[in-house]
């Protein structure tokens, strides 16, 4: 089974509850990236990622940076 395409999805959610990151980074809208990785065999994994406030960055990071090292990988 080989990996065929890796997609990133920046996800940010509004809410009135703030709150705190890990270094006590006052956050608004707590940011998200859902990963998908598909296969040759039709497999879709999912996976998310915390993204500190700038979500759209690190689904750029992902598809830019890993998915070139994935793609092709079993």
């Amino acid at each position: 089974m080989k990996i065929t395409d890796v997609l990133a999805i920046p996800l940010r959610i509004p809410t009135n509850l703030a709150g705190f990151d890990y270094e006590g980074n006052f956050l608004r809208e707590p940011a998200f990236v859902i990963v998908e990785v598909h296969t040759d065999e039709g497999l879709v994994g999912l996976g998310d990622a915390w993204a500190y406030g700038v979500a759209e960055t690190t689904a750029a990071m992902i598809v830019h940076t890993l998915r070139p090292l994935l793609l092709g990988q079993d």
